[in-house]
């Protein structure tokens, strides 16, 4: 199974960055081909500071043919053509020799460097800077001297020795501090920029992310006073990337965020493309694939606009250009990655054969290797490995030739990201020893240069190629030693657990359920069960346990013991499953959502009763698929639709008025039938017998839609008539909300029907719910409480009264979308006092709720986003705030047996302290009047069940 992330999509993103800062020094950065002395003004290098009369006089005629060839050679310069500039510099010094201009000798000296530097004869170029110093000191030119000290310090910089860059470059930069204070303030000032700007580069290649982090915050802070808005932005850019070099993602994003305000604002349009096109790139890191598209969409047509206006293009250097032209090609590269990620692989091949298309006009090797990578991977995610191995091949051996003295260990660490694609191609081929060489050499790379994110993926990679080789007893070591490295990268994202739980889904989950599938394969499947409930809901459980017991201290691995524990104190059987996808074909994150089903191989399911008793069972997904032509994802969504269950748009919803055809109530029979028998039938031996002791399940992925009430067994009996069932996102999370603190003697708080709220561009208002008003006012009596109804049911006035309610019942629309950023899901409420009437999800969050049971008897409130972490949504937010239980509903149920069996299960409660047995008694009788699962089937009872 070869597993994707986001670190190996950013080959040619690296080899960029490490040596930029921002675009107004790369202008004047040797690194970047320019020759800094030509910046000189003559103002302040032609007056020859503390030496008069050095410069001889000159004849006319030898200097204008000089002063001719300077410029000729200029001219082929900026059309790339080094050795004819070469050729007419040369002339020009010798004849500046000649007559005495040594200012002008000077002068033209960086230029030949510099055209020497593009030539790749890094020694040459520091010969004739190294000439160039001599000259400055022998004029005792201040200005000279601290230029040709700054031309040193990128010539060591290109030629790969930093340590002696540094040295220069900090000597240039005392020179510019000095130049600051006297005459020449402002020429000092863009010398201190410079020389700054080429100390971060420096430590940026060697790997030294917080000397270079200093820098750049002393340069921001220098920025900031001089009130330079631009330079600021430039820093802030710079600053996020070494942020992610030192793998914190919420900082960067912050300064990403900073620079892309402020070149807005600024109108920098190259530097927006960049705060974009790297925004799209942290966004893919954490799975937002519609996030990451959108950034990287704005930054291809920004660059296009850019590259396409007349008067831009006069504006810009070649340098600029060159510079847009690398920003098309990464945000194409972005896009395909993203199509690819999401398993549109015609839209990914699409723009990686665009990507190479534009590149291979460049010239540029390392441009055109990585777009060849890119189509490899695209040819590799589609299957097609002959193709794939080519161009990854192909790619490979072009950077290995252009191996610059500067970014050489660039250069490797792309190499090693390579190896990493190449290695899972030389395994889908069957050349497994390649494959695993490939895989350790990959590691190796990763460690050498300390990056925390590069090595968990290169952990990942070898303990997939491990397995796939038959070495078990190595891959569980590898997977476990990937785990503990993740585990401090998801730390620092705690501050945003929307984020955390994306890094999670690209990162952690393919760890863990490659570890499960090495220990089920070596018969250890009570370990493996162990590591199943690790990687469950681990945000969730993470905010969980700091609402319920701020001073318990972290959450670490749950011990077999603690979930045999767990069963016994929640008096109930659970079960636990874990879909696996086919070992051998390639793995995308947008699985966890539910793509990739035909993939789907096998269920891992565990059974814990009540004595503490663990079993293990499995299905085979494969076979059921082949004979029933739908995977399991597929089945879970056809018996929904065939139940009469619709998905619906954002606005314009209708009263709960549902019935399904007659030809899809039969049909929906089967595929009830048919889920029974891939969930429930290899277990049901294990079950209880007793309809009134309760089964827990923990379902993943599209389970978390099963209505496991309805399933039915080839007698046609419903599981809830055999059964008592709740569902939790893991184990862990059960024990929490189990021993949260107890709810107060608070009271009952009863809304419905509100006046409905906006939504939507252009905002239409939400239907009334005039079943969900005479339902509310039904359970109002049984409660003896007032309801709040229309107008009364602001969202001001339940979020008064949320936080000292016992019991919550809301009867409204519930939403799924995310209501700006943040958890998806909302509450529709009546707005007031200028609020929008939606109470999110992520408000939810902050609230601090003592309530026994929250029920939401909406339109789809159980649904959400489906992670890794979970179904993200309203159950989760209100669990996480403090709700013991809360009822949802899988989908909208129609007004009259949702009114029904609302008022039947709070009767029963009355009666009966456990809520699950309950609400199983309240389906059990609306069963009666109204038999079709649409009408019943739709309420899930997750968290405690007293």
């Amino acid at each position: 199974m070869a597993r994707l992330t986001f670190g190996e999509t950013k080959a040619g993103v690296k080899a960029m960055k490490k040596h930029r800062k921002h675009l107004a020094w790369a202008i004047v950065l040797t690194a970047m081909g320019v020759n800094i002395s030509s910046f000189c003004p003559s103002a302040y290098c032609y007056p020859v500071l503390g030496n008069s009369g050095v410069l001889a006089q000159t004849p006319d005629e030898g200097k204008a043919t000089a002063d001719r060839l300077l410029e000729q050679g200029k001219g082929a310069y900026n059309n790339g053509q080094f050795p004819e500039a070469v050729a007419s510099w040369q002339k020009a010094r010798e004849i500046y020799r000649q007559i005495g201009a040594v200012q002008e000798e000077w002068q033209v000296l960086g230029h030949l460097g510099t055209a020497y530097q593009q030539m790749g004869e890094a020694s040459r170029a520091l010969a004739l800077f190294q000439e160039q110093l001599n000259i400055a000191q022998q004029l005792n030119n201040i200005v000279n001297i601290g230029l040709s000290l700054l031309n040193l310090g990128g010539g060591y910089m290109t030629a790969g020795d930093q340590n002696q860059a540094l040295v220069y470059s900090k000597k240039g930069l005392e020179i510019a501090r000095e130049l600051k204070t006297g005459e020449f303030r402002d020429f000092g000032m863009q010398l201190e920029d410079i020389a700054i700007s080429q100390i971060i580069i420096s430590y940026q290649l060697l790997q030294d992310w917080p000397e270079a982090l200093a820098w750049l915050e002393e340069d921001l802070a220098i920025a900031r006073a001089l009130a330079d808005i631009s330079r600021t932005g430039e820093d802030l850019y710079q600053m996020a990337s070494i942020y992610q070099e030192l793998d914190d993602l919420l900082a960067a994003e912050s300064a990403l965020q900073q620079s892309l305000n402020i070149a807005i604002d600024a109108e920098k349009p190259i530097l927006q493309a960049q705060s974009l096109r790297s925004l799209s790139t942290l966004y893919l890191s954490w799975g937002n694939f519609g996030k990451s598209r959108e950034y990287a969409e704005q930054t291809l047509t920004l660059v296009r606009q850019l590259k396409t206006a007349k008067t831009t293009r006069s504006q810009l250097s070649r340098i600029e250009q060159n510079f847009l032209s690398d920003l098309e090609s990464q945000a194409l590269s972005q896009l395909a990655s993203v199509y690819l990620f999401t398993g549109e692989i015609e839209r990914g091949l699409q723009y990686s054969r665009e990507n190479l298309a534009i590149v291979k006009t460049s010239q540029n090797p390392t441009a055109i290797a990585d777009a060849i990578s890119q189509l490899g991977f695209a040819y590799y995610i589609a299957g097609d490995y002959q193709q794939a191995e080519s161009l990854l091949t192909e790619s490979l051996d072009i950077y290995r030739d252009n191996i610059s003295l500067m970014t050489g260990e660039v250069t490797r660490q792309i190499q090693g990201k390579m190896l990493f694609i190449l290695g899972q191609v030389k395994l889908a081929l069957g050349d497994r020893d390649t494959a695993l060489a490939y895989a350790r050499e990959n590691l190796a790379i990763a460690r050498e240069y300390k990056n925390l994110s590069g090595e968990a993926s290169a952990l990942v990679n070898l303990g997939w190629t491990l397995w796939q080789t038959g070495k078990w007893p190595e891959a569980e070591t590898t997977l476990r030693e990937a785990i503990k490295k993740i585990a401090p990268l998801r730390a620092k994202l705690s501050a945003d657990p929307e984020k955390q739980r994306g890094f999670f889904d690209i990162f952690d989950y393919d760890a863990y359920e490659l570890l499960q599938q090495v220990l089920i394969a070596g018969d250890r499947p009570i370990e493996a069960l162990q590591v199943a409930e690790e990687g469950r809901a681990r945000t969730f459980v993470e905010l969980l346990a700091a609402r319920v017991a701020p001073n318990h201290p972290e959450i670490v691995a749950p011990t077999i013991e603690e979930l045999q524990k767990i069963a016994r104190e929640q008096n109930a059987t659970l079960v636990e499953y874990s879909i696996i996808y086919d070992a051998l074909q390639t793995i995308l994150p947008s699985r966890i959502g539910g793509g990739q089903a035909n993939l789907e191989a096998e269920l891992f399911i565990w059974v814990i009763k009540p004595s503490g008793e663990i079993t293990f069972r499995r299905s085979d997904l494969k076979s059921s698929r082949q004979k029933s032509g739908m995977s399991l994802t597929e089945l879970v969504r056809l018996s929904r639709w065939e139940m009469g269950v619709r998905g619906r748009p954002l606005v314009g919803i209708q009263p709960r008025q549902i019935t399904p055809a007659n030809s899809e109530a039969r049909s929906h029979q089967n595929k009830l039938q048919k889920l029974h028998d891939i969930l429930i039938a290899p277990i049901a031996d294990l079950l209880p017998n007793n309809p009134s002791e309760r089964i827990v399940f923990i379902p993943q992925g599209a389970l978390f839609l099963v209505p496991f009430p309805a399933l039915q067994d080839a007698a046609g009996n419903y599981l809830i008539s055999q059964h008592t069932i709740l569902a939790a996102p893991a184990m862990q999370a059960l024990a929490l909300t189990s021993g949260a603190r107890q709810p107060g003697s608070g009271g009952v708080l009863v809304a419905g029907n509100p006046i409905m709220p906006t939504v939507g561009n252009p905002p239409l208002q939400l239907s009334p719910l005039p079943g969900a008003e005479a339902e509310v006012r039904s359970i109002a009596g049984i409660l003896n409480t007032t309801a709040l109804i229309g107008g009364a049911a602001t969202k001001q006035a339940i979020l008064q009264q949320l936080p000292g309610a016992r019991i919550v019942h809301l009867a409204t629309h519930g939403l799924l979308d995310g209501v700006g950023e943040g958890v998806p899901g909302a509450i529709a409420l009546a707005p007031s006092g200028g609020d929008s009437g939606l109470l999110a999800a992520g408000e939810i969050l902050d609230l601090k709720l003592n309530a026994e049971l929250v029920v939401l008897s909406a339109c789809d409130t159980g649904r959400g986003r489906i992670t890794g972490d979970g179904v993200v949504g309203l159950s989760q937010s209100l669990m996480t705030a403090g709700a013991k239980s809360v009822i949802v509903s899988l989908w909208s149920v129609p007004d009259a047996p949702t009114a029904e069996l609302m008022a039947e299960f709070y009767r029963h409660w009355q009666q009966n302290p456990d809520k699950a047995q309950a609400l199983r008694s309240a389906m059990l009788a609306v069963m009666k009047s109204h038999p079709e699962p649409i009408n019943w089937a739709g309420f899930t009872l997750m968290g405690a069940a007293e």
